[in-house]
């Protein structure tokens, strides 16, 4: 139930600009946690403080030795300082939203905070078993090998699938159409809302294989041959894929990896170690509609 973090000290600088300012702008920098945790000691400052004595004798009983009762002093606050903290993420969320978000809910919270050593130390990147059931995605259901239609990779099942069952997630990256069919054709891209930009998927969905075979007819939808065993539907637990028909082109190409995902549904059983297709033509011109709902 751990998250998994990497540094970016074991890696080149440019590295950490690209993480930042095109993959996960929204995520915060250590100088979002420096100022946050500034906030919440200036908060503190501003207002006075008591002096309460706090029990420190142990409460374990020794009865051969009496313990002298020892007590240890701790300033706290005299005003309730959450209502403040829940103004200053409103005015915050003005000018940073990002920023804003850091910003305690309470005054328990806030000094907790402190008491941790600051924001970014008290981020808890641990999640119990009943969480990850319910809320997790399960990304397991694919293993690459050499396909057995073609000379390339190919994806196949890691386990038995029913008919509509979530094979697979993947995110998506999103580039502009410039004449470079071969990327957009290997990567198996499909149509985005917003013409000149194409959304792929990522990891080892984009491997999956076309069902198509030679000789199809596919304005009269004829192909007997048609392997397809698999098709792709947007996400229904990403909320952003709510947002997909409003983001314009500009935004895809700012941030190319704009946090959709697809989902990758077995159109019939499939078996453990059967290879995965995906009539790719279906998926030409975008549409919220049909499959993508």
């Amino acid at each position: 139930g751990e998250e998994l973090f990497m540094s970016f000290d074991d890696f080149d600088p440019k590295y950490e600009e690209i993480y930042y300012n095109k993959l996960h702008p929204d995520d915060p920098t250590a100088t979002d946690y420096d100022r946050v945790d500034k906030i919440i000691r200036d908060s503190f400052d501003s207002i006075p403080t008591k002096t309460v004595y706090v029990d420190d004798t142990p409460t374990r009983k020794q009865y051969k030795q009496k313990q002298k009762r020892k007590k240890s002093q701790k300033k706290i606050p005299t005003v309730d300082l959450s209502i403040v903290f829940q103004l200053l993420r409103n005015v915050v969320k003005v000018y940073d939203e990002k920023l804003a978000t850091l910003i305690p809910d309470t005054t328990i919270e806030a000094r907790s905070i402190l008491e941790a050593g600051g924001r970014e130390k008290f981020i808890s990147n641990h999640r119990s078993v009943d969480w990850i059931t319910s809320n997790g995605i399960c990304v397991d259901g694919l293993v690459a090998g050499p396909s057995t239609i073609s000379k390339e990779k190919g994806v196949f099942a890691s386990r038995d699938t029913a008919v509509g069952d979530i094979i697979t997630t993947a995110p998506v990256l999103a580039i502009e159409k410039r004449g470079d069919l071969d990327l957009e054709n290997r990567l198996h891209c499909i149509g985005a809302p917003v013409k000149g930009i194409s959304l792929c998927p990522l990891s080892l969905a984009s491997e999956i294989q076309n069902g198509l075979s030679e000789g199809c007819d596919i304005k009269n939808q004829e192909c007997p041959n048609n392997k397809a065993n698999a098709k792709l539907q947007w996400s229904s637990f990403n909320l952003r894929n709510k947002n997909l028909d409003s983001i314009l082109k500009e935004e895809f190409i700012q941030r190319p990896f704009p946090g959709f995902t697809i989902d990758v549904i077995a159109t019939r059983s499939i078996q453990q170690g059967e290879e995965l297709f995906i009539d790719y033509s279906v998926y030409e011109s975008f549409s919220l509609k049909g499959d993508y709902q």
